[in-house]
């Protein structure tokens, strides 16, 4: 596990010099639309899936399922994958977020897009 918070440090925030740069899934941080979000979300779940379980996620990833209820995410690392996710973006993600409701990919890209655009106003 210290190879990946060792390379999850390495990441800038959104807040960062440097955050315009191509993330996880290409895209650009500074401006990014939902569907690139959710690309870097599963890239964010598939390393958390491969940190805890020493294996890649063998097939696709539906951004709409219930990430607790598929078995992608636990208590455990629920907060290593909130943590990549904060560290890219610069929004908060707090633990209860997954438990709160925004338990898939697609609403956890609608928080960080809601937060994102909050914080630009």
């Amino acid at each position: 596990m210290s190879r990946w918070l060792d390379a999850l440090r390495g990441a800038p925030r959104a807040s960062e010099p440097g955050a315009g740069e191509a993330g996880p899934a290409g895209a650009e941080t500074a401006a990014i639309d939902r569907d690139a979000i959710v690309q870097a979300l599963i890239g964010h779940l598939r390393a958390v899936w491969r940190s805890a379980n020493r294996a890649d996620v063998d097939a696709a990833i539906d951004p709409a399922v219930d990430l607790y209820e598929s078995g992608y995410l636990d208590s455990l690392n629920a907060s290593q994958f909130l943590l990549a996710a904060e560290k890219q973006f610069g929004v908060p993600l707090p633990d209860w977020l997954l438990g709160g409701g925004a338990n898939s990919l697609h609403m956890v890209a609608d928080h960080i897009e809601r937060e994102r655009s909050r914080a630009r106003a």
